[in-house]
């Protein structure tokens, strides 16, 4: 756990040295690292978790973006002590319904995988499958701290497919998304534009035109 942490901190320190842009402008990327709560179905029999992850998206314009998320929790069985840290990692699509206001709530969903270690226990006791296929749907708000920075909420409930039934998982957590440039932007906010002068443009066009007359 520590060596994940280390990780993170070392990937968001880095990112955080490239040139950021202003809130939800489209082509931009978005880094959002998180914390909330991980609530299980009660089919599992195991206790709820806290739940951390980092997601990393592309702004494609003002209304839509879409976003890799890598997250972990570690639960136990309520009838045992024993424990298991599991991993998600699903690919969402992000819907902003207000993109110019300060305050913007957004749905999002997408489809993923579930991997985690299997406890010693029987099935009566608790379910945690070592892989399973997930999808997820939810509603959040995002709040514009400053042009770079939003505080984000969102809920959201995952479905857990396996060969018995389908668990939904619900999870629960706040971030902070930080915007970053785009290179291709910086190159063409850089480029300076064409200025064209109309007079040599349409000069021959009044030269062949008196002529004619002539």
């Amino acid at each position: 756990m520590k060596h994940i942490l280390r990780v993170l901190s070392c990937g968001f320190f880095a990112l955080m040295t490239l040139p950021c842009m202003a809130q939800t402008q489209a082509e931009t990327f978005m880094f959002t690292p998180a914390i909330g709560k991980m609530l299980f179905d009660s089919n599992r029999h195991v206790k709820d978790s806290s739940f951390y992850s980092v997601s990393l998206g592309y702004q494609f314009d003002e209304i839509w973006a879409g976003e890799a998320m890598f997250g972990m929790f570690e639960t136990k069985s309520k009838s045992t002590a024993r424990s298991s840290t599991g991993y998600h990692f699903n690919l969402n699509g992000l819907y902003h319904l207000y993109p110019a206001e300060k305050l913007n709530p957004y749905v999002i969903g997408g489809v993923g995988l579930l991997a985690a270690e299997k406890l010693d226990w029987s099935d009566s006791d608790a379910l945690m499958q070592k892989s399973a296929v997930t999808m997820n749907v939810g509603a959040g708000l995002k709040y514009d701290l400053t042009p770079a920075w939003q505080l984000r909420a969102e809920a959201r409930e995952f479905i857990v497919r396996h060969s018995i039934d389908h668990d939904f998982d619900t999870v629960i957590n706040v971030g902070l998304t930080w915007y970053f440039d785009n290179p291709r932007r910086q190159k063409l906010r850089r480029m300076k534009p064409v200025q064209m002068d109309i007079q040599k443009v349409i000069q021959p066009f009044l030269i062949l035109a008196e002529d004619r007359r002539a």
